[in-house]
């Protein structure tokens, strides 16, 4: 498995798309699957942020994961951010999530971050398996997330 830019593998960007929306599209209510396109297409890039990633295994798309400025509109204060880290369900338990959010974290030490953080509804035990730690409980669309936080240095 390898762990590229996205921006070097523009034959995926529909499929990550497609995953992306169908898992948190919900979130975007007014948004169509274009819309999240687009939004996609703004990350192809490469040393700063914001960047998205894939893992790509045998010439097929495994996985994504996003390095952002913000992703939580209650929490501008920290930044930047690993988002949308998403593994299809058959792709599980191989070790491409993990793998991913070190690819994010390694990406924002070498841009000169100092922390990265995220967001989680359901995922705590992961992350914290992976040596994120919890900072703070918050209320946010509609339920109850945990923010975690990494430090880089």
């Amino acid at each position: 498995m390898e762990i590229g830019y996205l921006a070097d593998h523009k034959e995926h960007v529909k499929k990550v798309t497609h995953w992306l929306f169908r898992e948190w599209g919900e979130y975007h209510p007014y948004d169509s699957e274009e819309e999240h396109l687009k939004r996609i297409k703004v990350r192809l890039n490469k040393r700063k942020i914001p960047t998205i990633f894939a893992a790509v295994e045998q010439g097929k798309p495994v996985g994504t994961a996003s390095l952002i400025k913000h992703d939580m509109d209650t929490h501008m204060h920290y930044s930047p951010w690993l988002a949308s880290l998403y593994v299809p369900p058959q792709e599980r338990r191989k070790g491409i999530g993990t793998a991913l959010a070190k690819r994010v974290e390694e990406e924002a030490r070498l841009i000169g971050k100092k922390n990265l953080y995220l967001f989680t509804p359901d995922m705590e035990s992961f992350y914290t398996r992976i040596n994120w730690k919890t900072i703070e409980r918050a209320e946010y669309r509609d339920g109850i997330v945990c923010i975690m936080v990494r430090k880089l240095e």
